[in-house]
């Protein structure tokens, strides 16, 4: 078992096991939540629910209450994908209309390289398995150089299946973005936050394409806010975020338009409402869909 888990255990607090360890949040957590249901896992049921309760008391990343949100998701940064107009024109949206807080749901970046083959300059997407490491960190310094911030707006960041990728060569994306342009890291495929204590679990990817490193039944009834599949979809507790880059892999029309959601935020008595609006690019120019989406849940 790890010295982190038995530490925990042994009731150090989880804070303490921070800084000692030198760990971003996101990492110890997905640390418990490895040894918690890893089929080789070590823990006995009684130390399982222990390090369940302790997951629980400490998912949230960040808490919210009645503030503006921005979602954003698959920004394909460094590949033929990107916009980075786009980019560009979210943060000055964000600074116009009040809007403090910026989530990106995953796939900031690509993980592939777009080269030429043959004569006839064929563009295949290489994994990075199959390329150089100069030509890797060719792609992390255009990423860097080009993630724009600015101070009025703090950024939250969720690394998706694309980032992972960057892994593979030792790089953690979000780190570097998170000490190049302090962002706040969220971890990789799924992070949890609170809305006046109500649980969302924003994630990237589906189980049915992608593993997710999620924690089972912890938070049953808690919203999803999804990135990866590149359209505006609701389905019940499950909100799909639309691209912020150009895409060229699917064709799904009014669904699959580039854009961003915005997030309001209320709740009177014990039932807290969450009102999506969606805005959406046709060439280059910027729409609001006139039909917000309201979700409304009891909390305690």
């Amino acid at each position: 078992m790890k010295k982190i888990i038995r530490e925990l255990l042994n009731q150090k607090s989880f804070y303490q096991v921070l800084k000692d360890y030198e760990l971003d949040k996101y990492e110890l957590l997905s640390e418990m939540s490895g040894e918690m249901y890893a089929y080789d896992s070590t823990v006995t049921s009684t130390e399982k629910e222990i390090l369940e309760n302790i997951y629980k008391r400490e998912a949230s990343m960040f808490n919210l209450t009645d503030e503006k949100v921005m979602f954003i998701s698959d920004t394909h940064m460094a590949s033929e994908r990107e916009e980075l107009t786009y980019f560009k024109e979210v943060l000055h949206f964000c600074k116009d209309n009040n809007i403090q807080y910026l989530i990106h749901a995953g796939d900031i970046a690509d993980g592939t390289v777009l080269v030429q083959i043959g004569e006839e300059q064929i563009k295949k997407n290489i994994a990075f398995s199959e390329i150089k490491q100069n030509t890797v960190d060719a792609q992390v310094k255009s990423i860097l150089d080009n993630y724009l911030t600015t101070p009025e707006v703090v950024q939250f960041v969720l690394g998706g299946n694309h980032d992972e990728r960057y892994l593979e060569r030792d790089i953690d994306i979000l780190k570097l973005l998170a000490k190049q342009k302090n962002i706040v890291p969220l971890g990789y495929l799924q992070a949890f936050f609170t809305i006046y204590g109500y649980p969302i679990s924003l994630e990237h990817g589906s189980r049915n394409i992608y593993p997710l490193s999620v924690v089972p039944n912890l938070f049953p009834q808690s919203v999803k806010i999804k990135g990866h599949s590149h359209i505006w979809l609701l389905e019940n507790n499950k909100i799909y975020l639309p691209t912020l880059s150009k895409d060229i892999k699917y064709e799904k029309g009014a669904t699959g338009l580039p854009g961003f959601i915005v997030m309001n935020s209320s709740k009177t008595g014990n039932v807290l409402t969450l009102k999506f609006e969606r805005f959406y690019y046709i060439e280059d120019n910027l729409y609001l869909d006139q039909k917000p989406y309201v979700l409304q849940r009891k909390i305690n």
